[in-house]
């Protein structure tokens, strides 16, 4: 977060939505306010090289286009149902959707250059990667976890509905207050060696350490 103007300004990840729980949790545990998304005024699609101006949820494609994103979505929504955001290694094909990048998925499995063209923007604007680069098996199991791929690109009522007032950075701070104040201590620039689950009582969960 970066202070311009007097306002805050978020350079990295800054949105939480209805699905994420535990966030919500935290933001009500230290009394951080949200700030509902901005949606006002028409959307800008630029797609095919060109810009195109519209409001609403449907991007203005050809109807074959639109055909095909819809198919597409409920296809992946349906794939990411079988993957388990805690254990994607357990689903079925799972060694195979490891190996397998969103884009290499997406040319054996969309027929019009505007379907693939919309998912790698969709894929951009969520992980600001390129497909190719981004795993099936990953990301299915982003998509499980944010409650279904549309939910993950939304506003309103989605994964972009709000952003922390004050901005987002502040969260971490109180985080590593509350560390603090338990007598814990924070280490900054310093590599993680492993990573420990605490359950509930404070303490390691049997087989963990």
């Amino acid at each position: 977060t970066s202070e311009s103007t007097g306002s805050s300004v978020d350079l990295g990840g800054m949105w939480v939505g209805p699905t994420q729980t535990r966030m919500l949790a935290l933001l009500e545990r230290f009394g951080i306010e949200r700030e509902p998304q901005y949606t006002d005024g028409s959307d800008m699609l630029f797609c095919g090289g060109v810009a195109k101006r519209f409001s609403g949820l449907i991007p203005p494609h050809s109807v074959g286009s639109l055909v095909e994103l819809q198919l597409m979505l409920w296809r992946l929504d349906w794939m990411a149902s079988r993957v388990s955001p805690l254990d994607p290694a357990s689903a079925q094909g799972s060694s195979a959707l490891g190996a397998q990048s969103v884009g290499a998925w997406a040319e054996g499995a969309l027929w019009t250059a505007t379907a693939k063209e919309t998912l790698e923007l969709a894929v951009g604007m969520v992980f600001g990667a390129h497909p190719d680069t981004i795993s099936m098996l990953f990301f299915l199991s982003y998509v499980k976890a944010a409650g279904g791929l549309v939910q993950l690109l939304e506003t309103r009522g989605a994964a972009q509905d709000s952003t922390l007032r004050g901005g987002a950075q502040q969260l971490s701070e109180r985080l590593r207050g509350a560390v603090e104040a338990a007598g814990g201590e924070v280490r900054l620039d310093a590599p993680a060696e492993r990573v420990v689950a605490v359950g509930p009582s404070g303490s390691p969960p049997r087989g963990e350490g």
